[in-house]
């Protein structure tokens, strides 16, 4: 819509019926509408049906209604995050946002954010959800049972004990790709394989990814890590001083699973898509190489992931194993 929008006439988008139409087929279409049509509640619940992103564009009056609020979160959660402040912190609006899609804790309000019991529908919706909470219930049993970490997690068994490290672009579609093909690969699905960003996105670096600040994700390097130890509050899920937790700079976090990841002769998969590797991955590798961990990195010059990339990936890394993993230099399968 937007390459054609200026050449359609203006009356049209002030037209119900015209708009109703359009943007049952593209969401967006919301944002050329005249007033009258951004305040109208069916055309804007199924613009956001098609898109959520569509309910920014939404007159105001919507935005602060508690009906078409419920309504449109129900269809789409991150909807939530247009929506008045005072809705965003209405308990119902919030469960009804979370349940469809645990991603949208993101967008409540503190005092939800907080709330055990929202938190628990949003991990059983989407456990990475739980990096959204708040501090207070990063360490919380119940939350992390849910999320599958702690002893929930060590509880699933592997038929592999080396684990598998994942340096992914979070939330692309082919990155979503990759990993489901991983987890049914007769090979590699045998490993544990672990994203440590689902859990701690949180930095010491004010540009979160500047490979040119010093944090190395030690406490040497990292202000949050030293800040923890010099306070006693450097302790992890399970209580150990030096163990990272769900707050803790996600460099820490990183290292610290790389670091077991080495110790059981492990190995990281790095997913490059089309674009190349993004700021965060660049500090991966760094890390990865001081590590002393082995590397995989996987490329491709297309837009969609399919298959025969992770089939490949996985000869490769079962020949790894079969040499005696002598060969820790980088490995680039393409």
């Amino acid at each position: 819509i937007d390459e054609i929008h200026s050449f359609i006439d203006p009356i049209l988008f002030a037209q119900r019926k015209f708009v109703l139409a359009a943007v049952r087929r593209d969401g967006m279409t919301l944002q050329y509408a005249h007033d009258t049509c951004k305040s109208d509640n069916r055309i804007v619940l199924e613009a956001v049906k098609s898109k959520a992103l569509a309910f920014q564009y939404a007159n105001r009056a919507s935005r602060s209604n508690w009906d078409v609020v419920r309504a449109a979160v129900t269809v789409h959660g991150r909807a939530l995050q247009f929506a008045d402040a005072a809705l965003r912190d209405d308990r119902e609006i919030v469960l009804a946002a979370v349940n469809h899609d645990g991603e949208a804790l993101q967008h409540a309000s503190q005092r939800l954010r907080s709330d055990k019991n929202v938190v628990l529908v949003a991990i059983g919706s989407n456990a990475t959800a739980l990096r959204h909470a708040e501090d207070v219930l990063h360490h919380d049993p119940d939350c992390l049972a849910a999320a599958g970490l702690g002893e929930a997690q060590a509880a699933i068994s592997y038929p592999r004990t080396e684990r598998v490290i994942l340096s992914i672009k979070m939330g692309t579609d082919y990155a979503t790709s990759f990993v489901q093909a991983m987890e049914t690969d007769p090979f590699l699905g045998q490993f544990r394989a672990c994203n440590p960003n689902e859990w701690c996105r949180r930095s010491c670096d004010p540009k979160f990814n500047d490979a040119s600040r010093p944090c190395r994700g030690t406490r040497e390097t990292c202000s949050f890590a030293a800040a923890a130890a010099g306070t006693g509050t450097g302790r992890g899920n399970d209580g150990r001083a030096g163990r990272f937790h769900v707050g803790s700079c996600w460099r820490v976090a990183f290292r610290f699973h790389q670091q077991e990841c080495r110790e059981t002769n492990g190995f990281m998969v790095q997913v490059q898509e089309k674009a190349g590797l993004c700021d965060g991955q660049r500090i991966e590798t760094l890390l990865a190489q001081q590590v002393g961990l082995k590397i995989f990195r996987t490329i491709t010059a297309l837009d969609y992931f399919y298959t025969r990339k992770v089939e490949d990936l996985s000869l490769k890394v079962a020949a790894w194993y079969e040499s005696g993993c002598t060969d820790m230099s980088e490995q680039v399968v393409a």
